[in-house]
C-alpha cells in the first residue's frame, strides 16, 4: 500500500502567541481572541489542504490520522494574553483520531 510505513508529522507555532497575520486569511478583529482566531484560520486552511490532497490520491480512507494540541490558550481571562499557568484554558486540548476505514 503506498502509505504503508509512512508517518507525517506536522507542527504548526501559528497559534503560539505573540500571533501574527497571515495573508490570504480572513480578519476577524484586534482583539486577542480574534488575533487567535485568525492564526487557527491559518491552521484549519493548510491542515484542510493536506486532507485535500489525500482524498485526491485516493489515500485517506486509509490514512490514520491524529490531531491534538500541545497546549490550550488564555485569551484575557485572567488579564493577559498567552500565559504558562495550568489554568482550566491551557489544560483542555482537543485530540481528534481518524482512524482508517
Amino acid at each position: 500500500h503506498p502509505l504503508d510505513g509512512t508517518f507525517l508529522f506536522l507542527h504548526s507555532a501559528a497559534t503560539h502567541f505573540p500571533w501574527r497575520r497571515f495573508e490570504g486569511v480572513p480578519e476577524f478583529g484586534e482583539e486577542p481572541a480574534d488575533r487567535f482566531d485568525h492564526a487557527l484560520a491559518h491552521v484549519d486552511r493548510w491542515s484542510g489542504a493536506i486532507w485535500r490532497w489525500l482524498r485526491e490520491r485516493g489515500l485517506y480512507g486509509e490514512a490514520i490520522q491524529v490531531l491534538c494540541s500541545d497546549h490550550g490558550v488564555g485569551l484575557g481571562e485572567r488579564g493577559r494574553p498567552g500565559g504558562f499557568l495550568p489554568w482550566e484554558e491551557q489544560v483542555r486540548v482537543p485530540l481528534v483520531i481518524k482512524a482508517k476505514h
